[in-house]
């Protein structure tokens, strides 16, 4: 396998911009990688220690990397597309959802320890009682579809999400004889909890995970929309059957099991909130961490909090309370001090420690003055970012767009940048247009820069009358 070091620079943008030319993308910060080829790339990732195992849809594969070298081990063929991975708590063995398979790794050897298949287990019939064998979702796929797998704390369970036509349920088996111990049927239509979806919080007594429950039950079809739910593994027995049931806290945008803490750790608005898994009640909090996240996982061996956004990874210091920077790519694990990004080709083990940029900044907003020979002025104020990163702010890029409707392929732009200070005024061109269901839209982005690079951008878009 191919191993390539890469540098990543964030790059300013040209004072050429001024003058109206397009401005460039965010560049990312400035990172040191070490990039591994691996066939199909790598859709997945769970890392314990110095010890990942990535998949490969495409390559219908999981491979073993040691960190430490870094190099691969081992690559394995699978029976079907992977579609998650988890690791045992010690990290020597690897458990690849396959289809309807469950397929354990040795992460030394490389080799198949055992697998279990699910596909001819049986489903609760809601209406008589009984029981019916399982029928795939998709009309292609045969049995059972496996996802989200995850190990408890003890390493005694591993919960995964079963699909079946007649609704989900979250498993948990004996890893040891890949054995059924309890499945917890949510189901997703009238009366059910609805699709959990999102990686698993695994506990050493119940898996916790966020869901969308169906609204079954109203008549107006604007108010149906789905609602956002936590469901937890644990709950009643109904006729020999187990059901899941409703978590009291929440609703959550992400969640998962902080392994220091040993509570639920989730990201509530722009918040981060520490539960307790047996009550639902909320022990701590973090407030203003500058995002909501959409996926959360904790560094077991430094404690930090890694939370994605929809522009990298906001790394959060519970100790000190605060975020302290971000990192311009998605993690799609983290351990050890290290961070694992997948790619088209591969995957890049990325040093954590390397600096930060900037967090978003806080409060964008805009105004539009008077036009005055057919150019209009803009008055743009933000707020610091939450966090500086690895060094203080040292300026501000300011990008301006004015469009004459927002699906205006080719806008007016303007980008310069300014120092420290938090308001700019500029002047753009003012947007005309015939049309009079259009209005003038003009757009601003704000992207703090420190030593490392640029950071997070902020924005803010304002609409003015035509002309």
């Amino acid at each position: 396998m191919r191993t390539t070091v890469i540098l990543a620079v964030g790059i300013a943008a040209a004072c050429a911009l001024a003058t109206g030319a397009p401005a460039a993308a965010n560049t990312p910060a400035a990172r040191v990688a070490v990039g591994l080829t691996v066939p199909g790339g790598v859709t997945g990732v769970a890392a314990q220690g110095n010890i990942a195992a990535a998949i490969s849809k495409s390559g219908r594969s999981v491979t073993i990397i040691d960190a430490a070298v870094p190099s691969v081990r081992s690559t394995m063929a699978l029976p079907d597309a992977p579609s998650g991975v988890a690791l045992s708590p010690d990290g020597s063995l690897a458990y690849v959802a396959s289809g309807h398979e469950i397929v354990v790794v040795d992460t030394v050897t490389g080799a198949l320890a055992r697998s279990g298949a699910y596909d001819n287990e049986a489903m609760p019939d809601r209406v008589t009682g009984g029981q019916k064998p399982c029928v795939s979702t998709n009309q292609y796929v045969s049995g059972m579809q496996l996802r989200s797998p995850a190990t408890s704390p003890d390493g005694r369970l591993l919960y995964f999400v079963g699909d079946c036509q007649e609704g989900p349920a979250i498993w948990s088996i004996d890893p040891a004889t890949m054995l059924v111990v309890k499945k917890a049927f949510t189901y997703s239509g009238r009366g059910g909890l609805g699709m959990p979806n999102g990686p698993l919080a695994a506990f050493d007594d119940q898996a916790i995970v966020t869901g969308v429950h169906p609204d079954d039950y109203c008549l107006d079809a604007e108010d149906c929309g789905p609602t956002p739910i936590v469901i937890t593994s644990n709950g009643d027995t109904y006729k020999g059957f187990q059901y899941a049931k409703g978590f009291a806290a929440g609703p959550f945008s992400a969640l998962t099991r902080d392994p220091v803490a040993g509570t639920l750790l989730a990201s509530k608005d722009q918040s981060l909130v520490w539960v307790d898994p047996a009550s639902g009640a909320q022990v701590r909090s973090i407030d203003g961490v500058g995002s909501s996240f959409t996926d959360l996982k904790v560094d077991p061996t430094t404690g930090l909090v890694y939370g994605r956004d929809g522009q990298g990874t906001v790394v959060v210091d519970p100790v000190a309370g605060r975020a302290l920077g971000m990192i311009m790519t998605t993690l799609d694990a983290v351990a050890a001090g290290r961070g694992y990004h997948g790619t088209d080709t591969g995957i890049d083990l990325v040093d954590l420690g390397a600096g930060l940029v900037p967090t978003r900044p806080l409060a964008v907003t805009a105004s539009i003055g008077r036009a005055v020979q057919g150019k209009v002025k803009a008055t743009v104020t933000w707020q610091a970012p939450a966090s500086a990163g690895s060094s203080p702010v040292t300026g501000y890029w300011v990008r301006a767009y004015s469009r004459r409707s927002a699906a205006d392929k080719k806008p007016w732009v303007l980008a310069y940048r300014l120092g420290p200070r938090t308001t700019s005024v500029t002047y753009l061109r003012q947007v005309t247009t015939t049309n009079p269901k259009h209005l003038a839209l003009y757009s601003f982005t704000v992207t703090p820069i420190n030593a490392v690079g640029e950071g997070a951008s902020g924005s803010t878009q304002v609409t003015a009358p035509r002309k």
